[in-house]
Parts: C-alpha cells; structure tokens; sequence
C-alpha cells in the first residue's frame, strides 16, 4: 500500500444529505499507530473518518491554495470528509501540528467533544520508526524507500526523547483543561481490534454493534526485521535503559529543563 492509495478515499464527494451530529478528536504522537487506528475507526462506517484536517499537509492533500486557512475552513472538511452516515465526525491532532491552531483552538471549534488519546508503550519501537521513516521517506509499509535505510544511533535518541516530551506536553493539557481522555493503547489495538472499537464506542454514546470491516482496512504493519536489527544495535549501546523508558543523565538534564519551560508556558509552574 502507498500513501495515495491510503487517504484515496478523500478524493470522494462528501454526501450533502448528511449532517454532522456529534465529533470526537484524536490526539496523538507520530507514529504512535494513530494512522492505524483512524483506518479502523473509518472502516466501521459508524465513527467518523478522521483525519489530520487541521495540518498544512491536508490543504495540501487537498489542492486549497492555502498551507492554512481560517480555522472554520478546516471544521468544515472535519463535519464533511470526516463525518460518517450517522453524522459522527473526529479529526486527529499531533503534538507538530500544533504551529497555527492550538489544542484549545481546535476543541473550541469542534464543540469541545470528547478526546482519545492513543499512546504506544514501546517508545524505542516509536522512535525507531520515526528514524526509519525519516530517513527512507516511507511512511507506510508497501511504499518503496527514496533513500536507502541507515542506521542512526544519535536520531533513534533524539526520536526517544521527543516522544518522551510530546506525550508529557499532552498529558499537562489534559491536566490543565481537566480533560479525561479515552485511552488508547496501540499495542491493545493490534492484539484485539474489536475489543478497543467496542469500547470507544460505547464510551462515544454509540448504539448498536460496531463492527470492523477486515475488507475496507488499507494500513499494515511497517515493521520488520530490519526494526528488531536496529533495536538490538540501540540496546547494545544503551544496556542501562530498563523498559526502553529511561533517558541518560546527561539527557535527563536537557529534558527536565525542557520540561519545567513547558510547565510554566502552560501556567502549571512559576518558578
């Protein structure tokens, strides 16, 4: 599968009979399975087709002249491409998305409906992934690599701590706005699809089975062997880090810093 085909389904008319309802927003890291999850949200037909309809790249995806227009003119493609049958809508945001329209922002405009946050536990898989992407300029499996795999220690680490931070910045939002995400835990969604769709769905107030629709999937699984090759090299050179959780001292420093700068942007701190 390539990127083309994946999002294809964007390039259908939205249907003008439908009439957007009620909406949910994904929040998410890169390469969390994020794109995953929204291929199974959108292959039930009940959950809305979300999307990263607030990024530069959809105007881009999309043909509108603009890399941003005015925050309405994105609601719009989020309670039109994003919506299904039964005027569910959802959008998905990433922590980089965040240059023009803030999470608060982007809430406000959608009605402040209810968020799911979806985290992937392996964060060194994460952050392999990130690396391997950024170097091949692949991003889905099928694609065929624009520049040949090249191991990077010094990107794996820097993938590793960016994660750590995006997925803490998150978490304080939800701190600061006292929201109670729905949490998605990517790995759980490999193992059982159907138990994790079930579940959002009766947390979204959905009535009825909500089944998955195996024929209509288009994202597999990246990964391969050549991931667990350069796990091995990391972990060779990284024999301290328990659970793939832990940064060095040296690192630590540098994001504890990071951080404390982040908690007084966001009010939580005023040291």
């Amino acid at each position: 599968m390539d990127g083309a085909k994946f999002d294809a389904w964007l390039d259908a008319p939205a249907d003008p009979a439908v009439q957007a309802k009620s909406g949910y927003l994904i929040c998410a890291t890169q390469r969390s399975g994020s794109t995953h999850f929204c291929d199974v949200l959108r292959s039930t037909g009940k959950l809305g087709r979300p999307h990263e309809y607030f990024s530069a790249w959809m105007m881009q995806r999309l043909g509108r002249p603009e890399a941003y227009g005015p925050i309405g003119d994105h609601l719009e493609l989020v309670k039109t491409l994003g919506c299904t049958g039964n005027g569910v809508f959802a959008a998905k945001v990433l922590r980089h998305h965040m240059q023009v329209f803030t999470p608060d922002g982007i809430m406000a405009a959608m009605g402040n409906p209810p968020v799911l946050f979806i985290e992937r536990m392996d964060l060194l898989g994460q952050a392999i992934s990130d690396t391997r992407s950024a170097v091949t300029r692949a991003f889905h499996a099928g694609e065929e690599d624009a520049r040949a795999p090249q191991y990077d220690y010094a990107l794996i680490r820097g993938y590793l701590e960016l994660l750590i931070r995006d997925n803490a910045a998150w978490r304080l939002w939800f701190a600061r706005q006292g929201i109670t995400p729905i949490h998605i835990v990517y790995e759980e969604l490999v193992a059982d699809p159907q138990h994790v769709i079930d579940r959002v769905a009766r947390a979204l107030g959905i009535e009825g089975p909500v089944p998955i629709d195996p024929s209509v999937l288009l994202v597999r699984v990246q990964r391969d062997e050549l991931n667990a090759e350069w796990r091995e090299r990391f972990l060779a050179a990284e024999p301290s880090v328990p659970g793939f959780t832990d940064i060095r001292p040296e690192a630590r420093i540098t994001f504890d810093r990071r951080l404390r700068k982040l908690q007084r942007a966001l009010g939580l701190r005023k040291d």
